[in-house]
């Protein structure tokens, strides 16, 4: 009989695992689109001091952290894409290195002064949602800043499909809830972050001079929601 996953942190594990091994000649977003976003957050908030990448699959926005010379963790539910990640950047003295996304996090209180959650808030399991955003709040030093980047008003049926072999239903891309402007700033506000920025928009890329630049396009469908948020006292 059909029946929706019950996703557990295990079950994501080894969903991420395999799309990392099925997709691995597909750029992730981060590695299309990762400078483009930062130029785009570094013209709202100051990028510095020490950042975290939650969800940083094979590393790729790191890449352009360290490019900035910013300090940067990374951390992942996928153990090949932490060991990819980890073999790419060693050597590079503003990584500080990459660990298991589990709970409580790896890191002490009002560390990090900018967290990022790039394609990942879709995919956090509901039991583990509250506890993530609330250690994500304690890593972040007083004033710190929260970047997320989501799917814009996705509809989430229109992307599940069956397990033939046991029935369970899932989206394609493990995507457990979608967001609007409005329903992630009020989320985001009840868990102690201030909106600085948020803004719909559509990532493309596009050839100039023969090289492959990134495009922030703000007239096409808004396919991506870009959040900034800052730590406040409750």
């Amino acid at each position: 009989m059909a029946h929706e996953v019950n996703w557990t942190k295990e079950k994501a594990a080894l969903f991420w695992d395999y799309c990392g091994y099925l997709y691995q000649k597909k750029p992730s977003f981060s590695k299309r689109f990762g400078e483009a976003l930062l130029r785009i957050v570094e013209k709202r908030i100051p990028i510095q001091g020490v950042a975290l990448d939650y969800g940083c699959g094979e590393g790729f926005l790191m890449d352009g952290l360290l490019k900035r010379k910013i300090s940067c963790f990374g951390a992942d539910a996928s153990e090949r894409a932490l060991l990819s990640a980890a073999e790419r950047l060693k050597g590079n003295p503003f990584f500080k290195g990459v660990f298991p996304a589990d709970l409580p996090l790896k890191l002490g209180n009002e560390f990090i002064n900018t967290v990022f959650l790039i394609e990942t808030i879709e995919h956090i399991t509901p039991d583990q949602f509250d506890f993530t955003i609330k250690e994500i709040r304690r890593v972040l030093k007083p004033g710190g800043y929260f970047v997320i980047e989501a799917h814009n008003e996705e509809p989430l049926d229109s992307g599940k499909m069956i397990c033939p072999d046991c029935g369970g239903v899932f989206h394609r891309m493990g995507h457990l809830r979608s967001f609007s402007q409005d329903t992630l700033i009020e989320l985001m506000q009840k868990c102690g972050f201030k909106k600085e920025f948020c803004l719909a928009a559509s990532f493309r890329q596009k050839t100039i001079g023969g090289r492959i630049r990134e495009i922030f396009n703000k007239k096409s469908k808004k396919s991506s929601l870009i959040y900034i948020g800052k730590k406040y006292d409750k």
